[in-house]
């Protein structure tokens, strides 16, 4: 397992990637404006540009010479993306991709809280990184999440 930053040739297995895992077109959080809205944020050209851009932090893992999960990080303190191919869930490659990332923001730009919103099936997973519920479910331009934050002195 190999975590290093994206690359302008990873777009399209990044892309693959994110449309396989979130599956858009089942996805619960998402009704029909939010589907549309996430796979046009999430467009070969829209994540070609992110990965370009210095206010994001784009890690990938590479097992089995492919991309098998993500990370994306809107610099510097929200999770923007974290998703895992399911063929390689449960064997800690979310938790590895947080830790990199996380340790990143630390020494990039001294950052210590972070925050995200969750989507529905990933709160479990945050809560496990020690991110707490910051408020109820919300829904904002069709796309449901739970906000949620991680901060040191919450988890002492």
């Amino acid at each position: 397992m190999d975590i290093r930053p994206a690359r302008l040739n990873d777009a399209g297995q990044i892309q693959a990637l994110i449309f396989a895992a979130a599956d858009p077109e089942h996805n619960e959080d998402l009704d029909a404006q939010g589907r549309e809205r996430f796979i046009a944020s999430n467009s070969l050209d829209a994540v070609s540009e992110r990965i370009s851009r210095p206010d994001f932090l784009m890690l990938c893992c590479h097992a089995d010479a492919s991309i098998v999960g993500l990370i994306r990080i809107k610099r510097p303190d929200a999770i923007d993306q974290l998703f895992v191919s399911a063929a390689y869930r449960r064997r800690g490659i979310a938790r590895c991709l947080w830790l990199e990332a996380k340790a990143r923001c630390e020494r990039e730009h001294g950052q210590k809280s972070f925050r995200v919103r969750s989507s529905t099936m990933a709160v479990p997973l945050y809560e496990s990184f020690g991110f707490r519920l910051a408020g109820a479910k919300c829904r904002d331009r069709g796309v449901a999440y739970y906000p949620m934050v991680f901060s040191p002195e919450a988890s002492l």
